[in-house]
């Protein structure tokens, strides 16, 4: 799993539903992780689910995906090397597959 992560995933990575959401589910893990260092609080559960609601992958990408730049800079969160590009190529990907 440890190779996963650090691993900078291409776009062509990204043309399944299934490797979309994989990568998706890693990129919100590893900023889960920097965001609970900082304010001590679960990333999914405080922002991006809903209180009653179940997770859907427009919730990922508009409360999940789309916030962790602004949330970064707001919370000066250290994140990976590897955010960014996978950030970027992620963001792209959902946006074509809307």
């Amino acid at each position: 799993m440890k190779s996963i992560t650090r691993r900078v995933f291409s776009t062509d990575d990204l043309e399944t539903a299934e490797s979309l959401g994989f990568v998706s589910g890693l990129l919100l893990r590893q900023f889960s992780n920097s965001y609970q260092v900082k304010t001590g609080r679960d990333f999914v559960k405080h922002r991006v689910m809903k209180f009653g609601s179940q997770l859907t992958p427009q919730m990922v990408w508009k409360n999940g995906v789309l916030r962790c730049e602004e949330l970064k800079e707001q919370w000066s969160l250290n994140v990976a090397g590897n955010f960014y590009p996978i950030l970027g190529n992620c963001t792209g990907s959902l946006h074509r597959c809307r």
